[in-house]
């Protein structure tokens, strides 16, 4: 009822003008998604202009991935990122780091912890020890309950906090398990990187995004069962690019988000069990992908209007979400944009 309230709100005071959801000169917060081609590559902006990078994309592909995302930075003035969150040991996750420092700079450096010798994939060792000198004595380990350091200026409080982590969740005690915790149909145990990937949750004043990257099925009910450590959020960076290793059902209602956006390439994510999931969350209102999926029907696609890179031939448009203090806007490659109330 208060969704239905607030939407309804929303529309009134856009059809009359009124400034009760805020002027366009209102600082705001931004989260780019450029086209990583299925990888993992998530830029935030705050409104005092630091940077936060989740994730650098693909290595190799001519340099283009990497490209994307400094370009990103640069449509918003950033010439040097201050904070990189690396969320796991994958390689679409991490082994572009060294790469992308080529074209732009990196203050800070974080990521899931200590990788053991076993945990590492011997096709990837070179990535992996170039990963570790460039990041060399600027590293820091993200736990549970962490938050990143970041600047506020008297504006609306911007916090961005770790969840999980390495296998651990968050510890928090005022909550109760979601009451869907009985449906819960484990799978079989996950130790995998996917696993033990860093989720975090941005707030900007009453907005949330939750970011899980690539977080599997049992660490995803870990997160609400027994004890539920989310919260209501506005925004949703679907697991794992959509992929259906991913995707608990049980994580997904209780965030209640009314916007979803899958980070997927035009034949990774999204899978159709998790495109099935996603519309019988109560609470969406609308979907968007990076790429059009071609391996989905045109049903299990979302709409053209919300798909950045819509066609066989379309590459390099991003997906960018501008947060006002009472409502976000949407803008999918180059359309209008979509605004939505915060809830």
């Amino acid at each position: 009822m208060v969704r239905l309230l607030t939407l309804l709100l929303f529309c009134l005071t856009t059809t009359f003008g009124s400034s009760l959801y805020g002027q366009d000169s209102d600082p705001k917060l931004t989260i780019l998604f450029p086209d990583v081609e299925g990888a993992g590559g998530t830029l935030i902006v705050t409104p005092t202009g630091e940077s936060i990078l989740i994730d650098p994309g693909w290595p190799g592909r001519e340099g283009r991935v990497s490209q994307r995302i400094a370009n990103a930075a640069r449509s918003m003035g950033v010439d040097t990122i201050d904070y990189f969150v690396s969320t796991h040991f994958d390689f679409d996750h991490y082994a572009a780091l060294p790469e992308l420092m080529e074209i732009i700079p990196i203050k800070k450096f974080y990521d899931r912890g200590k990788l053991e010798d076993s945990q590492i994939n011997e096709k990837h060792l070179d990535y992996v020890t170039q990963y570790f000198i460039v990041t060399a004595g600027n590293l820091t380990a993200l736990r549970p309950g962490d938050t990143l350091p970041l600047r506020n200026a008297g504006l609306q409080s911007v916090k961005i906090r770790c969840l999980a982590s390495n296998l651990e969740i968050l510890a928090k005690n005022n909550k109760g398990a979601h009451r869907t915790c009985q449906l819960h149909k484990p799978r079989k145990e996950d130790t995998s990187e996917n696993a033990r990937s860093v989720a975090l949750m941005l707030s900007y004043g009453d907005f949330q995004f939750f970011m899980g990257a690539d977080l599997t099925w049992n660490i995803e009910h870990n997160l609400v069962c027994p004890v539920n450590v989310v919260e209501d959020i506005d925004v949703l960076q679907v697991d794992h690019h959509g992929l259906s290793a991913s995707s608990n059902p049980l994580l997904y209602h209780a965030l209640s988000p009314e916007v979803a956006i899958y980070a997927n390439g035009k034949t990774k994510g999204p899978q159709s069990e998790v495109v099935r999931t996603l519309r019988g969350v109560r609470s969406m209102n609308a979907v968007y992908q990076a790429n059009r999926n071609e391996g989905l029907t045109p049903q299990e696609n979302t709409i053209a209007e919300n798909i950045a890179n819509d066609g066989p031939d379309a590459a390099g448009a991003m997906i960018k979400v501008e947060v006002g203090k009472n409502f976000y806007k949407i803008y999918a490659g180059s359309n209008k944009g979509t605004a939505y109330p915060i809830q």
